[in-house]
């Protein structure tokens, strides 16, 4: 049996990059994976300092796809790896 290679397109913990995430991909027709880690048990470290997270969902979430789609997938989803600041 071929296992299928998949790739992390976006990495995220912002609810709404992932839903945005994946109504593009659905739209464009390509097949993705979710994984997500609940991170609603994460402890502050002891020296105060911060993770460097701000779970906005509760999560950090993984969207995968396969390998083949994986330029595709990227370009689609770049304005939420990458977004504007605010101005």
């Amino acid at each position: 049996m071929h296992e299928l290679e998949s790739v992390t397109v976006l990495e995220t913990h912002d609810i709404f990059a992932l839903a945005l995430a994946k109504a593009s991909l659905e739209e464009a027709g390509i097949e993705f994976l979710v994984k997500s880690r609940d991170l609603s048990d994460m402890r502050m470290p002891q020296d105060g300092t911060s993770l460097g997270l701000t779970p906005l969902c509760g999560c950090y979430s993984q969207i995968q796809v396969a390998r083949e789609f994986e330029d595709e997938a990227r370009e689609l989803l770049e304005p939420l790896r990458n977004p504007e600041p605010d101005s």
